[in-house]
């Protein structure tokens, strides 16, 4: 079973040192991201924002096999749309959680 684990590749992969969490939510046609930033420092008691955060998608298993752009919903800030290339995209910033919605062209 365990070899089994190690051979699936997860729909939504976060490429970062930085511990990233990656809640996905499907429904047909369209998926939503929750993202959640762990990197706290407790002296700020805040966490620390990650930078450029590439997310590896694939699009396919989210529902959203035809999708090339992505909107990156934040607290305190307009949505912002994010292009999609080969299969992947780019979170400008995150600070403590953001989410983002793909959708069917």
């Amino acid at each position: 079973m365990q070899q089994l684990l190690t051979q699936l590749t997860p729909a939504v992969r976060p490429e970062s040192p930085d511990p990233v969490r990656v809640f996905p939510r499907i429904a047909p046609g369209r998926a939503v991201l929750h993202l959640i930033n762990w990197q706290y420092d407790p002296s700020r008691d805040d966490v620390v924002p990650i930078h450029n955060l590439k997310l590896r998608l694939q699009l396919a298993a989210l529902g959203v096999g035809k999708a090339t752009e992505a909107r990156l919903c934040s607290p305190g800030t307009a949505p912002v749309t994010l292009p999609i290339q080969e299969g992947q995209l780019t979170v400008p910033e995150l600070g403590l959680w953001a989410i983002v919605e793909l959708t069917q062209p």
